[in-house]
């Protein structure tokens, strides 16, 4: 019809020039398809090996979700200028051939793009809306499965065979990543993993970390580690490493302290969230944020963690290793900084066997604020002393794993210990197999030579017991076992979390030192903590840390008395620096000659810094003739105001008219 209308020459062209546009940027997807996601083409762009190991683990598949979408938006371009093209060339009205039912299927699958595309359109818009409000709608799914319906491989089967063919060269299944054109978003989540687990039967067995792999891995984690501590100033010496040696296994020797589930299931976590006033210790000024404050202590169940942890790990593909605290990390209001949310979900309590030769002690010296907090301290091969440390394992990202041993845990040496080592607490939770090491904080580090040392003024000298300027804090002790007590459970797993701290307090060892109460109103506990009669039942109870309890101190306002030499190093080794980043102060009888020059030479000329009294009577006596009188007596009073002097006003009675003025000008001159 429009050959009739217009002719077919410009008609023609028209449609020849669509096709070529349409085919040219079609071939430019495609090379970008099968290049950029590559990592020759990463390597290629980042030199450096360890940042182009840590950008790879997301490269590809930001890289390849995105440029898979738009093989498959141009392919259905194409198609849509393809059809009128070739019914333009060969004249065709009904379609006779195969080829031309293809065609004729794949100018109306355009159509339907189009339409479905809208539609996700409209979710979209809803789902970016609902994130202002605090609602459960299906917006989000809804997108994803619309815009699925708009671009998938029966829509666009020929840019959907592209997809496979670069998907297979490029070995893209080794990184995880799926043909979501063909799996929808039904089988599908967002970050590519199945939505149902597949029956036992036919799932794939993890691969098995041969010892050659680990020790490559263990090569690059200490060389990634060195080279930040050497990048921060600090030392790259402090790092230990426990292998199993010739023992195929490790046995563990110790009493089981979870009875319950661990986690809530499903059911249980549901009324859990809706009665969670019930579950979580709320304070005044917490009511309102009782929900967020449920989510943290409670992120997950226990379905979803099984299911987390179930995925193997391939520490190429993922780039995560994993730790384990046995401290501060333990509770829920500060967990290690960095996770993600399904890491946040895989905290697990764990056992550190006494095989590795560990024992968590008090002998953390944080000499700058004056607390001691938990460290580990190893045990001579053939003594006694080694038991099994309780705490929690989880995963992170490696690049922030080493950050983490640079920076914040600084103090710490890094102890990297097999994983033969480890025992779980709950036999349902178990890490990935083929973890190899796991990231822990060792011993403090110790740059006087004799821990025992507590006059050490060193203050990067971590490794020292308490004392009544590094005391042991209620505080600290109350976060830690307040994360213990969260893993509790409905039925017999009711006093799981009471378990679990008792764990962790009968196998720590040093509390015979000095111990301050610093409780917010230490007098009336139960204003700050609720769970405060618990807490100190089991302190007062434990066979570790009842006698201690009994000597535990309050605090006063007294002066340090060992740590005194520590901050008078501190500051004679900053001297140097701070009187050259600080301005040297001007000597005081120079600064204040020269604020009296400053004020007169700019009230003789008029300038800014007038007072409201100088103003008030240059205007009172302006043509009066007298302007020059009054503003020297003005000068003298305003001097005299600032020096502190009393100098005699010369002035005469003819300058003024009344005395009226002369006690007003006075009084505005003073509020002034």
């Amino acid at each position: 019809a429009e050959i009739e209308l217009y002719g077919d020459g410009e008609i023609g062209d028209s449609i020849r020039a669509r096709f070529i546009v349409w085919a040219v940027f079609s071939l430019y997807c495609i090379i970008i398809r099968s290049v950029v996601g590559t990592r020759s083409f990463l390597s290629f762009v980042v030199s450096d090996p360890q940042s182009y190991k840590n950008r790879w683990v997301g490269w590809s598949r930001a890289i390849v979700e995105t440029k898979r979408r738009r093989v498959l938006w141009a392919f259905r371009g194409l198609a849509y200028a393809f059809a009128p093209f070739y019914l333009w060339k060969t004249g065709s009205t009904e379609p006779n051939s195969t080829l031309e039912r293809f065609t004729y299927y794949l100018y109306f699958c355009v159509y339907v793009s189009f339409f479905c595309e809208g539609v996700g359109a409209v979710f979209f818009g809803l789902a970016e809306a609902e994130k202002g409000c605090k609602l459960r709608t299906p917006f989000v799914p809804f997108t994803e499965l619309w815009f699925w319906c708009a671009f998938n491989g029966y829509l666009q089967p020929v840019g959907t065979l592209i997809n496979i063919v670069v998907w297979a060269t490029n070995k893209e299944y080794q990184m995880k990543l799926r043909l979501r054109e063909i799996l929808t978003p039904v089988l599908l989540k967002p970050d590519n993993t199945f939505r149902y687990r597949m029956p036992r039967c036919l799932r794939k067995k993890p691969r098995q970390v041969t010892q050659e792999e680990l020790d490559e891995r263990l090569d690059e984690w200490i060389a990634t580690w060195r080279r930040k501590r050497n990048d921060s100033g600090r030392d790259d010496k402090a790092i230990a490493i426990k292998t199993k040696g010739k023992k195929s296994c490790v046995p563990f020797i110790g009493e089981p302290v979870f009875m319950g589930t661990l986690f809530p299931t499903h059911d249980e976590w549901l009324y859990m969230r809706d009665h969670y006033d019930q579950y979580v210790p709320l304070l005044s000024w917490e009511q309102p944020y009782g929900p967020e404050k449920f989510l943290r202590w409670y992120p997950t169940y226990r379905e979803e963690v099984i299911s987390l942890l179930s995925k193997p790990y391939d520490f190429k593909v993922r780039r995560e290793v994993w730790m384990f605290g046995y401290g501060s990390l333990i509770s829920a209001e500060c967990p290690p900084a960095g996770l993600n949310e399904d890491q946040k979900k895989q905290i697990i309590p764990y056992w550190l066997k006494k095989q590795a030769g560990y024992r968590r002690v008090w002998n953390y010296r944080h000499g700058a604020v004056g607390i001691n907090a938990f460290g580990l301290d190893k045990v001579a091969d053939g003594e006694d002393g080694a038991c099994n440390v309780c705490g929690c394992i989880y995963p992170m990202e490696y690049e922030r794993a080493s950050d983490l041993f640079s920076f914040r845990e600084e103090g710490y040496e890094l102890l990297l210990i097999d994983e033969d080592f480890f025992e779980p607490m709950h036999p349902d939770f178990v890490m990935p197999q083929g973890v190899g090491y796991l990231w822990v904080c060792g011993r403090p580090l110790l740059k006087c030579g004799d821990p025992s040392n507590n006059d050490c003024s060193i203050m990067a000298c971590k490794r020292h017991n308490p004392t009544a300027d590094s005391p042991i804090l209620q505080s600290y002790i109350d976060t830690v076992i307040e994360g213990a007590l969260r893993f509790s459970t409905t039925g017999r797993g009711h006093v799981d979390g009471m378990n679990f701290a008792a764990a962790i307090l009968s196998s720590t060892a040093g509390w015979n030192y000095p111990w301050y109460n610093d409780r917010l109103l230490s007098g009336r506990p139960w204003s700050y903590l609720p769970n405060y009669e618990l807490i100190d039942g089991l302190l007062s109870t434990c066979p570790t840390s009842r006698d201690a309890f009994v000597r535990r101190f309050r605090t006063s306002i007294e002066p340090m008395t060992s740590k005194i030499e520590m901050f008078e190093r501190e500051k004679d080794a900053t001297q140097q620096w701070a009187d050259k980043f600080y301005p040297k102060a001007p000597n005081f009888t120079e600064s204040r000659l020269l604020s009296q020059r400053v004020i007169r030479n700019s009230t003789l000329s008029g300038g800014r810094t007038k007072s409201y009294a100088d103003r008030i009577y240059e205007k009172s006596i302006k043509g009066s003739g007298a302007l020059s009188t009054k503003a020297k007596n003005r000068m003298v009073m305003n001097q005299s105001m600032i020096t502190g002097s009393a100098p005699v006003p010369m002035i005469s009675s003819s300058t003024l008219n009344t005395t009226d003025d002369w006690e007003s000008g006075i009084g505005e001159a003073e509020t002034t």
